[in-house]
């Protein structure tokens, strides 16, 4: 997964932050993955 995490990192991160604030793991998940 790491590799797909490469492509997708700038834009996951970014998700990943407001989703962490909001605790929408599962929205994050699916969007990340």
């Amino acid at each position: 997964m790491a590799e797909r995490r490469s492509e997708k990192g700038r834009k996951g991160e970014r998700r990943m932050k407001r989703g962490a604030e909001n605790g929408n793991e599962k929205v994050i998940y699916m969007d990340t993955h």
